[in-house]
């Protein structure tokens, strides 16, 4: 059972069977769930949780079969202005951050801050660590980033029902 303190007994994730994904999955709602609070999860078209996070979204991506990580990420900016200085941008950065990384994906002109957790030692603390490190680096550089590229924040796509299209 994950985070039962027998994290070492469990096979590796990429042997991990449909169910197993399924297990892993229920965890990390219920940990969402319990460690923000919520009486209930939502998720996007994509299978992503989404937490309003300050002027951002934070999401945790469904568990892929196969992959060690299980992926949360913030939408920063969108449709901005791609330029050298972006680049440069993105990498002080990520030289300034540990745990996770802006990614630029360049084909719909947005920057994404992403944090990968490996699922073989996941806990609940962790889940909840990352979604708070996420969405406060987010809240904190996407209006930055705004204001120097131009473009458009996550929250400015809520729609009623909370649901944010990036």
């Amino acid at each position: 059972m994950l985070g039962d303190g027998n994290d070492s007994k469990r096979e590796g994730s990429r042997g991990k069977q449909p169910q197993d994904c399924i297990a892993l999955d229920d965890f990390v709602t219920q940990a969402v769930k319990t460690q923000f609070k919520l009486k209930e999860i939502r998720r996007d078209d994509d299978g992503d949780i989404p937490i309003g996070f300050g002027s951002t979204v934070v999401y945790v991506r469904p568990y892929e079969e196969d992959s060690p990580f299980l992926l949360v990420w913030a939408p920063l900016i969108r449709e901005f202005d791609l330029n050298s200085a972006v680049y440069e941008t993105v990498n002080a950065i990520n030289s300034e951050m540990p745990f996770a990384k802006v990614v630029l994906e360049e084909e719909i002109t947005s920057l994404v801050l992403q944090a990968w957790l490996l699922v073989d030692t996941l806990s609940s603390e962790e889940i909840a660590f990352a979604i708070e490190f996420v969405g406060d680096a987010a809240d904190h550089f996407d209006t930055l980033l705004q204001q120097r590229y131009g473009g458009y924040l996550a929250n400015e796509d809520i729609d009623e029902d909370g649901t944010v299209e990036f």
